[in-house]
């Protein structure tokens, strides 16, 4: 089974408004909610909490045409990412 996963990720330094959306989806032949907004992150481990945040996981989960019901649970990787950017002096 072949999926045709179309999107389109977009870095810019501006808030992509839903009028950009619009668009860049017509001039780039895909869904308005599959144009994702590459925010620049601090760390290469806080990319998958922005991706959440512009709602990609739902995305590619209902273009495979799997359950969107269930929330991630990402406490863990909130944890180490709080742990990653404040660390304590264990010597």
């Amino acid at each position: 089974m072949a999926y045709n996963l179309t999107y389109w990720y977009v870095v810019p330094n501006i808030n992509l408004t839903q009028e950009i959306r619009k668009k860049l989806a017509l001039f780039c032949n895909v869904n308005i909610n599959a144009v994702i907004e590459s925010i620049d992150a601090p760390t290469i481990y806080d990319v998958p909490l922005l991706m959440l945040k512009e709602q990609l996981d739902k995305i590619v989960l209902t273009k495979l045409k799997l359950s969107t019901k269930n929330e991630p649970d990402l406490e863990n990787w909130k944890a180490f990412l709080g742990r990653l950017k404040n660390p304590t002096n264990e010597s």
